[in-house]
């Protein structure tokens, strides 16, 4: 089964572009799938800064959008 390891995260919103400064990179490593309000989503989290973890949804993340995973498996 193929699995998503990593992902680049493209800000969207002022709130987006803050986190992303706030964790240095843009390329966070992804910890799990689920589900968050009820719609498809990742838990995320920059590689050097593993208490900074975030919720992103898959389709339509106010202000994120995921691009350019990397796969496993």
């Amino acid at each position: 089964m193929e699995t998503i390891k990593t992902i680049r995260l493209v800000p969207k919103s002022l709130k987006g572009k803050n986190r992303i400064r706030e964790a240095k990179t843009d390329r966070w490593r992804v910890v799990s799938e689920g589900k968050f309000q009820g719609a498809p989503a990742l838990l995320v989290q920059p590689p050097e800064k593993p208490n900074m973890l975030r919720w992103v949804l898959i389709v339509n993340d106010r202000d994120f959008e995921a691009v350019d995973p990397e796969i496993e498996g």
